[in-house]
């Protein structure tokens, strides 16, 4: 049986950072991690891209950047199982 897929966003910091490290680590899942353009750097020094871990741009801002993840997770994987939904901006 192929492994559930959990897509996080929002991990460059704080929780999203936290449950991605977790996540990563449990090997039970297929994993894309995600984050903004500026904060991309982030998780490429903290995980390495695997068959089973993707680190992917996602700025919620800009509708058309999930659209066009989601159709990616689709072709590579056949959708997403878990979300969590993470990023937000906090004040």
């Amino acid at each position: 049986a192929m492994k559930p897929v959990v897509l996080i966003t929002g991990c460059s910091h704080g929780l999203g950072l936290a449950l991605a490290k977790k996540i990563v680590k449990l090997d039970q899942y297929r994993v894309i991690i995600t984050a903004r353009k500026a904060s991309l750097s982030v998780l490429n020094e903290n995980f390495k891209p695997s068959d089973s871990l993707l680190i992917k741009e996602l700025d919620l801002n800009y509708p058309h950047t999930f659209s066009t993840l989601i159709k990616e997770i689709e072709d590579l994987w056949g959708g997403v199982d878990i979300l969590i939904n993470n990023a937000s901006v906090s004040y």
